[in-house]
């Protein structure tokens, strides 16, 4: 029997309260007797058979069994509901669910009975969402029931919702459980406020809790340490080697600062290097019930080194969550362009941007950002992107989406831009349908996503060139203690995913890149 999700771990406490009577007794309980189904519906004893294997918790041959039962009476409610407990106890919640549904079409007089019961095997299932309008159901049919209260403000924690959530949890506070204490603990953390939520999982005890304690929600306040290799090359010969180290740490609640370096090799007709030193501090302005919501100023201070360059480059961002489902990105910063020829001619850009994504009932999400880019010779370029995505599973979680993003070059640099080492098309187009899918077996956490895109470039005489630079990435991740987390990838792009030959292969442009990292704790 596969391991229940961390959401199944966190709510069953409080749901157990909430639904007792309506919805699966305690796990090793017989379930209560129902009604055989008439007679000539069950010549063989199957709902007998059934029910003892269910009593031996013998799953692989009770529910095959309950799933016959199902197909000859669709329209018992009885031993529809029998069922959905039995596949609740086994773990298969979407099936639990989906059970329950039907009889709830059988009897919709029953709904007072079966609505909770439907709610907690539709959350169970992970999708926050559509349990959502079940435990508010649920709740106005028993109101004033605690539990339930309690409930239906985890529902909206995991459906994104996390400060309508505290809104809710102040209703029924203090938690009353270690189960409690845990479900308000995520939804400050998710919230953005990680060192609310460690005060409140500190002394957890529950296998799930103290996992989650140890290895994500210490984490968030404790000093680190990283590093990383990264690797890649192109078509057109360009390879690049990087190494960086850092750390960081929270001097204050709502604080955090950082320190690393980078030191970056660069070879194709030509080698250069550079070192980057960088600083950062990032601030959280604003309650998680502000009326103008929550605010994460950063300032990055960069100092690269490059030969007898040595050139200082600020970046500020800011992050702006005005409500729920809502989140807001803006940023100034100065950068190198890195290849070797941009770097001999001490190219850099400055760039404005500024970005918006929205996610609609915990399924849907939008996103969109316009930025400026003001290269050092006068080239100017307007970009423009826009990203949908849906989630059509969540375990393991699955996505798909599509990608647009298009730049323009709307202001010409000084005669000669086009040699100073990096890339100045007239105008470039790119649409991408991509997919996800992650998973996570503790300690291990994997991805795959790949994209099919088509491209349109319009160079600097005017010609124009079609391309599919598609797009592949695989990504493993290990938790090996809650001091240490590793983490590799690999991935292509272009003709031919990235999989292509070499330069004069004639398959098109192509990059393929792998980075390997280590985040420490201490």
């Amino acid at each position: 029997m596969r391991r229940r999700s961390p959401l199944a771990a966190a709510l069953g406490a409080t749901l157990a309260a909430a639904l007792a009577g309506a919805v699966a007794p305690a796990a090793g309980q017989a379930p209560p007797a129902t009604p055989v189904p008439a007679a000539g519906a069950d010549p063989a004893g199957t709902l007998a058979q059934a029910r003892a294997a269910t009593d031996r918790r013998d799953f692989a041959t009770a529910l095959p069994l309950f799933e016959q039962l199902a197909l000859r009476a669709p329209a018992d409610a009885d031993l529809l509901i029998e069922a959905a407990r039995v596949f609740g106890w086994a773990d298969r919640n979407a099936r639990a669910a989906a059970l329950y549904r039907q009889a709830l079409a059988a009897a919709p007089a029953r709904r007072r009975d079966i609505v909770p019961s439907l709610a907690w095997q539709t959350l169970w299932a992970g999708d926050a969402a559509a349990a959502l309008p079940l435990l508010a159901e649920a709740a106005g049919l028993q109101p004033g029931n605690r539990a339930l209260g309690w409930a239906y403000a985890s529902a909206l924690n995991s459906a994104g919702r996390h400060r309508e959530a505290l809104v809710h949890f102040q209703r029924w506070a203090p938690p009353a459980s270690e189960a409690e204490r845990f479900d308000l603990a995520r939804s400050w953390r998710w919230a953005g406020f990680e060192d609310r939520a460690w005060p409140l999982v500190q002394q957890a005890d529950s296998a799930e809790a103290a996992w989650q304690r140890d290895h994500r929600f210490a984490r968030d306040i404790r000093p680190y340490g990283f590093a990383a290799l990264e690797a890649t090359e192109d078509r057109d010969g360009l390879r690049t080697r990087a190494a960086t180290v850092g750390a960081g740490a929270r001097p204050l609640a709502a604080m955090s600062a950082e320190v690393g370096v980078r030191h970056l090799e660069l070879e194709d007709t030509a080698r250069a290097s550079a070192t980057t030193l960088e600083a950062s501090g990032r601030w959280r302005l604003g309650e998680a019930d502000a009326a103008t919501g929550t605010w994460w100023p950063q300032f990055v201070l960069r100092s690269h080194h490059v030969g007898s360059w040595q050139p200082f480059m600020p970046t500020a961002r800011l992050k702006w969550v005005p409500a729920d489902g809502w989140r807001v990105d803006a940023e100034h910063t100065r950068e190198l362009v890195e290849t070797p020829r941009a770097l001999a001619n001490r190219v850099r850009v400055d760039i404005d941007s500024l970005g918006a994504d929205w996610r609609g009932h915990g399924r849907l999400l939008l996103a969109g950002a316009m930025a400026r880019l003001r290269f050092d010779d006068g080239t100017t370029r307007e970009r423009l992107a826009a990203r949908g995505e849906w989630t059509l599973a969540s375990r393991p979680r699955w996505l798909a989406g599509a990608e647009w993003s298009r730049f323009e070059r709307t202001r010409e640099g000084a005669p000669g831009a086009d040699a100073r080492g990096y890339w100045n098309p007239r105008r470039y187009e790119e649409l991408r349908l991509t997919t996800s899918v992650s998973h996570e077996w503790r300690p291990f956490e994997a991805q795959a996503r790949l994209g099919l895109a088509s491209s349109r470039e319009v160079d600097s005489a005017g010609n124009a060139s079609r391309g599919h630079p598609h797009l592949w990435e695989l990504t493993l991740a290990a938790d090996t203690s809650p001091q240490w987390r590793l983490r590799a990838s690999v991935g292509g792009s272009g003709q031919g995913l990235g999989l292509a030959g070499g330069a004069a292969s004639g398959a098109g442009y192509w990059r393929r890149w792998v980075q390997v990292t280590a985040n420490a704790w201490f």
